[in-house]
């Protein structure tokens, strides 16, 4: 993947300190969090694999054509304004970027100036691929990786960096299944 100039913002909810205390707390009910499954860039090259792979967004042709039709319903309705996409779980990108490509020259208009992409995840391999890959697609579009620990509900309300003047919309593809925490419906409506 091409090189474009990349600079990874960890929330505190993804710091080192807290990582290995949430680490040990699993470890001590018998369990290994999701997020310790890809944090080095071997392993999130093997979970990106294995989604490619199996994920039936990826593999199944009614789920692929379901998220386009999604995409264009949403890219209908949010205007040609200038608008900040956050990828909440973002993985390696794959289904941002088909978003973003679709916000970005949505039927019948001209491309849309302002985009921007913030690809979240607890994992800073899979943060800085997403980047890149959105990057290398959609030149104009300029992304910001970030890494927090979604589990840890942070509040990210002030730590998103400034935005566009337009909205932002939220993405949480397959985040859900990967969190033991019944709050983070409530927690995803806040946002």
């Amino acid at each position: 993947m091409a090189e474009i100039p990349l600079e990874l913002t960890v929330h505190r909810s993804a710091s080192l300190e807290r990582s290995a205390a949430g680490l040990l707390r699993h470890l001590r009910r018998g369990a290994i969090p999701g997020w310790w499954l890809y944090q080095s860039p071997a392993q999130a090259h093997r979970w990106a694999a294995y989604h490619r792979a199996y994920a039936l967004s990826r593999t199944e042709g009614r789920m692929i054509a379901l998220f386009r039709e999604a995409f264009i319903w949403t890219a209908a309705r949010m205007g040609g304004a200038p608008l900040a996409l956050v990828g909440l779980g973002c993985g390696d990108g794959r289904k941002d970027r088909d978003l973003l490509r679709i916000l970005f020259r949505a039927e019948g208009r001209q491309p849309r100036s302002g985009l921007e992409y913030f690809p979240l995840d607890s994992s800073p391999p899979l943060v800085r691929e997403a980047a890149l890959r959105v990057g290398k697609a959609l030149p104009a579009v300029r992304p910001r990786a970030l890494v927090a620990d979604l589990a840890a509900e942070p509040a990210l309300r002030g730590w998103l960096p400034p935005r566009v003047s337009g909205p932002r919309l939220f993405t949480c593809f397959g985040v859900v299944p990967n969190l033991d925490s019944p709050s983070f419906p409530r927690y995803l409506a806040r946002l």
